[in-house]
């Protein structure tokens, strides 16, 4: 079978559901969903240095933690540059 014909994969469902498997919670609960949305709606008072943060949020990570881990904070990214 070549790739044109290979069945769809939603990593994205993959994913949430091992989180779930292993007592993550992938979700933000409501309370955490205002803050963010009282934070964000605030005009910024922070330094300039902050303009060479970037959100990264739209890359595909792995966490290079074991399987009993209950943080994230050790995570990778790759990607292909020029």
């Amino acid at each position: 079978m070549n790739d044109s014909h290979a069945a769809h994969i939603d990593l994205q469902a993959m994913a949430r559901q091992i989180m779930l498997e292993h007592g993550f919670e992938p979700d933000f609960p409501a309370t955490v969903q205002k803050q963010l949305a009282d934070i964000e709606a605030r005009p910024s008072q922070t330094d300039s240095s902050s303009r060479d943060v970037r959100d990264l949020c739209n890359l595909l990570w792995s966490s290079i933690d074991n399987d009993t881990s209950r943080d994230l904070d050790q995570i990778e990214v790759a990607e292909r540059r020029a």
